[in-house]
């Protein structure tokens, strides 16, 4: 197993209040042994993270090593920092869009803004 937390830390700017990096847990269907991986998706999300802090991720750090091993599976945060006012702000907006055009199902609403934002701050 590769343990990159000692580089991570220092890309990590907590300088306002309510900012946060989202870190996933995932499984690549590549890195299943061979018989395995008709049974997956591409990748299946194991667990994900709202780290706000560098203590967090510390004390969720044996929580997500261990679930790396369990599952065979990896971590990997996004070094693009959100912050919560903002997503919660845009999180209303297109909540109230979507339910404005008929869909009652909001799974993934928030997966789907945080890319959306990644996109709007790379100028996408």
């Amino acid at each position: 197993m590769i343990n990159n937390l000692e580089l991570i830390k220092p890309l990590l700017n907590f300088s306002e209040q309510g900012d946060f990096y989202m870190l996933y847990v995932f499984k690549r269907k590549k890195d299943q042994p061979e018989g395995e991986r008709d049974n997956h998706q591409s990748v299946r999300t194991i667990k994900t993270y709202c780290i706000e802090s560098i203590e967090h991720l510390e004390r969720r750090y044996d929580e997500i090593k261990q679930l790396c091993e369990m599952f065979k599976a990896r971590a990997y945060i996004h070094v693009q920092k959100q912050n919560h006012k903002d997503v919660s702000l845009n999180m209303l907006a297109s909540l109230a869009e979507r339910i404005r055009d008929g869909v009652s199902n909001q799974k993934g609403l928030l997966i789907q803004l945080l890319d959306k934002l990644k996109l709007k701050r790379k100028g996408g």
